[in-house]
């Protein structure tokens, strides 16, 4: 072989070895970048897990506050219901007890009382308005109920 022959065949086998290089170097930056990419995103989502479970603890802490406050009405509700119940027990009693009593809750309600008892056909706020500076109290609409 000649020395011109040798010295472009390792030309050649020096640049091929450069470009090999240069290749496997360009595809280690691009698998760092992809690693590098991969972490970010890991993190990212760590940090969303990380806030989506303080915010199920705080509606769980929030539920578990809600359910004993329903609890808490509902036993306020069943003592109520039964105080009241046992309130009108005891004035159905007393009214069979007593005479005078029983004649008083026979009598029909004053005018002024149930005039308290009916709600003024009112339409829109202005009218509202008119009605509470008047002082005067409206009668509702025939044939309108009461509530």
């Amino acid at each position: 072989m000649s020395l011109v022959r040798q010295a472009l065949l390792g030309s050649a086998l020096f640049a091929a070895l450069g470009l090999f290089c240069w290749v496997q170097h360009v595809r280690l930056e691009a698998s760092q970048a992809k690693v590098e990419h991969a972490r970010e995103e890991r993190d990212a989502a760590r940090r969303e897990t990380e806030h989506q479970t303080t915010q199920l603890s705080r509606l769980d802490q929030e539920l578990t506050r809600q359910r004993d406050a329903q609890r808490t009405l509902g036993e306020r509700l069943a003592t109520t219901r039964n105080l009241l119940a046992q309130r009108q027990r005891t004035l159905e009693e007393l009214t069979r007890e007593n005479q005078a009593l029983r004649a008083w809750a026979a009598q029909p309600l004053p005018d002024v009382a149930r005039r308290l008892r009916q709600r003024p056909a009112l339409v829109g706020a202005d009218a509202y308005r008119q009605w509470v500076s008047s002082g005067e109290p409206l009668h509702t609409k025939p044939g309108e109920s009461s509530h």
